[in-house]
């Protein structure tokens, strides 16, 4: 009996037909651990070669820096016209996309590939309209240095001490079909400085003494080989699947780490996508929700570092949990993780609480591998952290002062009545006072509560009065207990309260996105269910909607569906058409046309795009991790309904006039 032929895996051979998908173009990095290693030297090289083929070339922006043996390579190249943008009374120059999509090229070169463009540009970033080209079908070279991936910044920070502004995702060239290590030795590279070819005029001493050290470019220049290796490495692991080659992995490792509003999770984020990316497996990001609602300042590190986990190509998962421990493990054990990686709690009394959720958390992991990380130097401090769960400043006061109102009021209560019913009787007030208030309060707020009617009780009825010195031997326990009995009672119903307020609000959302697909799916007219979904999404978020479905030949309409409760401006439109094409959110709080009035979320499967849903939230509005959650899985679930032909039909019909008969 003879063996199978030797044919490629399915999921290899998809990866390399997507790689080598040929209405889409090609990008080719030039990469090199610092500037001055002659990534656009080679780069103009290339594109000669190719020219002398016979490829099309176009220079897009190439960034000579005055430097003679670049510019003469440059020459003969077609050149695109920069488009000049005026920013605070000074023009700049920036790259010209439309230019460039106008009559595109066979190959375009795009220098400079983390470059942030000046403000009016369509996109934030250079690599963002190097995308948009790619899409158009158009191959790119580019250049880029080491110490602008993403993932790479908090070592590029430790070793040099400097804070790199300018990112791309890791995404990006785990996209591209070819990265080209420009790599120069550090003693030839010193000499180019010396010699004036790295740093024109008077800012090459400066540039020596804070960058260009020794000790630094060596450590760049690792960098950019592990890289360029790591890379090899899964090229070569692709070519053994889809030969079926033996895997030396005996398992399929996934690593997950834990999001939170805290300075530190950038640096835990990046230390995941770096050990993913060494092991060629996925990885998770995962927010697990307590309840309670954080303060504005722990929104933005949470939308910040969630932004980061997505941007580096992690899923990022919200689970709800009281107690963070059994969420991040139970959720481990459902999605296979083989590793879970936390931070290294501190030493002393502010890292007790971290270092007891990390004992249980070890106790109970069985098979699952901790990796304990010290955030690098410079991510952040927990010294500087405040609490998760905070009122604003106005409330917090107000509770304070109602918790002080209440313990005045019990005690002038139970002072009036001693003489009738004694002491004990105050301390069964002053328990009865703490389970209503801990309805209202906050667990902070409710434990400064029990501290005061601790004091108030001690101080006016427990005799002698009017002092804290006790006599009874058996006062003192009963102090206690009184102590124990209302923190605990306070604390247990605010954090019950607080719960329960948490449950409401996800089973409103759970309802609300039940009621979205009950509207657009079963309602008779297919149209008028559409526009209830939308009236839902409006009640939801407080702001109006907008729906964009396109036409049968798959292009955009000059309309909105008629169930909008917003039309676009003609600069809106420029910005929905963005989001279709391109299948990624644009518009206000995104890096994309960030000054548009709304925030539009592409409508799409596994298979298709089918539209565009836009939200106007209000002028103070902020989108958050749980609404952007929440606004995502409202546009994956349109998109699921708009997928089926008779609502497409029902929502844009046919032409008259291509009608039979």
């Amino acid at each position: 009996m003879t063996g199978l032929p030797d044919r490629p895996e399915p999921g290899a051979l998809l990866a390399r037909l997507q790689k080598e998908e040929p209405h889409h173009g090609k990008l080719h990095i030039f990469l090199g651990m610092c500037p001055g290693v002659g990534k656009t030297y080679a780069m103009l090289q290339t594109a000669r070669k190719r020219m002398e083929e016979g490829t099309e070339v176009l220079a897009g922006l190439v960034e000579t820096h005055g430097r003679p043996e670049t510019a003469v390579l440059l020459e003969g190249i077609p050149s695109l016209p920069r488009r000049k943008l005026s920013h605070h009374g000074t023009v700049l120059e920036e790259f010209d996309l439309d230019a460039a999509l106008a009559s595109p090229p066979s190959l375009i070169l795009v220098d400079e590939l983390a470059h942030t463009n000046a403000p009016g540009a369509r996109h934030a970033k250079r690599y963002q309209d190097v995308l948009e080209l790619l899409a158009a079908g158009i191959d790119v070279y580019s250049t880029l240095n080491v110490q602008h991936i993403e993932s790479q910044v908090d070592i590029v920070r430790q070793i040099t001490g400097i804070v790199v502004r300018e990112t791309i995702p890791d995404s990006i060239l785990d996209s591209a079909h070819e990265i080209q290590l420009i790599d120069l030795s550090v003693g030839k590279l010193l000499e180019r400085l010396a010699e004036g070819k790295v740093c024109i005029g008077p800012r090459a001493e400066e540039a020596a003494r804070a960058f260009f050290r020794e000790r630094n470019l060596t450590a760049l220049r690792e960098l950019a080989l592990r890289l360029t290796a790591e890379r090899v490495d899964r090229d070569l692991d692709d070519i053994r699947r889809f030969n079926r080659v033996g895997s030396p992995w005996k398992t399929n490792p996934r690593l997950m780490v834990e999001v939170g509003p805290d300075p530190l999770s950038e640096s835990l984020i990046r230390w995941t996508r770096r050990c993913a990316a060494r092991l060629n497996c996925p990885w998770l990001a995962v927010r697990v929700e307590a309840p309670g609602e954080l303060s504005p300042p722990r929104q933005e590190l949470l939308s910040r570092s969630s932004g980061l986990a997505r941007r580096l190509g992690g899923e990022v998962v919200s689970v709800m949990a009281e107690n963070t421990a059994q969420g991040l493990l139970q959720l481990a054990r459902e999605r296979n993780v083989t590793q879970l990686i936390m931070g290294k709690p501190e030493p002393g009394w502010r890292g007790y609480r971290d270092r007891c959720r990390l004992d249980r958390i070890i106790r109970e992991s069985g098979d699952i591998d901790i990796s304990l990380v010290r955030p690098l130097p410079g991510a952040g401090s927990r010294k500087k952290r405040g609490p998760e769960v905070l009122l604003p400043p106005g409330s917090l006061m107000a509770e304070w002062g109602e918790a002080l109102v209440v313990v005045t009021t019990v005690a002038s209560l139970g002072w009036s009545l001693v003489p009738l019913t004694g002491p004990t009787f105050a301390a069964l007030l002053f328990l009865l006072a703490m389970t209503v208030a801990g309805l209202r309060l906050q667990p902070g707020t409710a434990l400064f509560m029990a501290c005061l009617s601790t004091f108030c009780w001690a101080f006016f009825f427990l005799p002698p009065q009017f002092t804290l010195s006790i006599r009874k031997a058996e006062d003192w326990p009963l102090l206690g207990i009184f102590f124990l009995a209302t923190s605990f009672t306070g604390g247990l119903i605010s954090r019950l309260r607080q719960r329960e307020k948490a449950e409401r609000q996800r089973l409103r959302q759970t309802e609300a996105l039940l009621q979205v697909t009950q509207c657009a799916t079963l309602t008779a007219g297919k149209s008028e269910g559409l526009a209830q979904a939308l009236r839902t999404i409006t009640g939801l978020v407080h702001g109006p909607t907008a729906l964009v479905v396109p036409r049968f030949n798959r292009t955009l309409p000059s309309s909105v569906h008629p169930a909008s409760t917003f039309l676009p401006t003609a600069e809106e439109w420029g910005v929905v058409a963005w989001s279709f094409d391109n299948r990624q959110s644009a518009g206000r709080f995104t890096d994309t046309l960030p000054h548009a009035s709304a925030t539009w979320f592409p409508l799409q499967t596994a298979t298709s795009i089918v539209g565009v849903l836009g939200v106007k939230l209000p002028p103070q509005a902020r989108l958050d991790f749980a609404l952007r959650e929440m606004l995502e899985t409202f546009a994956r679930q349109l998109a699921l309904v708009l997928e089926e032909p008779n609502l497409l039909q029902a929502v844009v019909p046919p032409h008259k006039d291509g009608a039979a008969g």
